[in-house]
């Protein structure tokens, strides 16, 4: 398992008392899809001469069907290819969801796109198309929105704050072990696009969990996170005020880190008396969770306002290799070795 596996080693190894370090590392360390908003420009070539009008782009929204890893993604974007007046290709294996973006004027038959897509060896249809005008619209929206809120997820909002305050926070951590200066030169920009995917996709899957949690209407008493928080620190074996201290030292702040806590023991609580009620064989238990996960993500609208952190995120995951292939290809059974 991959997915999300500090979160998962942590609600699935014994219960929902969670560690600093898994909280602390959860940080920056997991990542998962997201279903995409792009601001991605058309690219003519005639667009930058003088008097040109520069085309205005719609997006269709295409179904596909037995999506498994970045081999997928290619294989789609490539079946695309040769078709004219395409300025961008999305894809979200999880949503089992391609979003391109196009110029009308050379595209004016957008089945085209599913009938590719599907010769290349996975079903497609068309399940939505957005107008110049209403993109527009949409992007200016998202763009007024991005201020402050980087994602909203079945609603719920995903805070601007919030990742910048976990980004910051990653930041000091690399500072603190590498230098100043790690984040100037190449390698330490793309250290940094790194951790704003990370961190979003955190962002965004936790709040995912907690859509699910919610919409079942499951809550958990302060009584019972303050049980949870009193029997973390016996197992750490530190009193409040030393792993207050602890964290400080971290550079972490308390408050950040008991949100946190609530959050993780909320979801953990539901996974154990809804989603897998007496269950304690650990590998069932991570079967569980990972069916529970993807069904939650599927299901839930997810828009990323903003294009940058969409874009990063996007780019990390079609960089992520085949999950069924250790040595990181398309494995035999990946559907773009059809």
């Amino acid at each position: 398992m991959n997915k999300l596996a500090t979160f998962k080693r942590a609600i699935l190894s014994g219960g929902i008392v969670l560690t600093a370090a898994v909280l602390i590392l959860a940080l920056v360390a997991t990542q998962g899809p997201a279903n995409a908003v792009t601001a991605a420009s058309p690219t003519d070539p005639d667009a930058s001469a003088p008097g040109a009008v520069i085309p205005q782009p719609a997006r269709v929204e295409l179904k596909v069907e037995g999506m498994t890893c970045s081999g997928c993604i290619f294989t789609i974007k490539s079946s695309l290819a040769d078709i004219q007046g395409i300025a961008d290709v999305q894809v979200d294996i999880a949503a089992g969801r391609a979003d391109v973006t196009y110029d009308p004027a050379k595209l004016d038959n957008v089945s085209r796109l599913a009938e590719a897509i599907t010769a290349s060896g996975y079903t497609a249809s068309v399940t939505r198309v957005i107008s110049a005008e209403q993109l527009d619209r949409e992007r200016k929206q998202a763009s007024e929105r991005s201020r402050l809120v980087i994602a909203s997820v079945g609603g719920i909002e995903v805070s601007r704050a919030d990742f910048e305050k976990d980004l910051t926070h990653a930041q000091a951590r690399y500072k603190a072990t590498y230098g100043e200066s790690v984040f100037e030169d190449q390698k330490g920009k793309t250290l940094l696009d790194r951790l704003k995917a990370q961190i979003a996709s955190r962002l965004i899957d936790t709040t995912i969990q907690v859509h699910e949690v919610k919409k079942a209407g499951f809550t958990v008493s302060e009584p019972m996170v303050a049980r949870e928080y009193q029997s973390f620190l016996e197992s750490r074996g530190m009193s409040n005020d030393d792993f207050q201290a602890s964290l400080q030292e971290n550079n972490y702040i308390y408050d950040d880190f008991m949100k946190t806590f609530k959050t993780r023991v909320l979801i953990g609580a539901y996974f154990d008396q809804e989603v897998a009620p007496g269950m304690t064989n650990k590998a069932e238990k991570e079967s569980r969770y990972a069916e529970w996960f993807d069904n939650a993500r599927l299901m839930t609208d997810v828009v990323v306002y903003d294009g940058e952190i969409n874009n990063l995120i996007q780019a990390q995951k079609a960089g992520g290799g085949c999950g069924r292939n250790t040595g990181g290809g398309c494995g035999s059974n990946c559907s773009s070795s059809r």
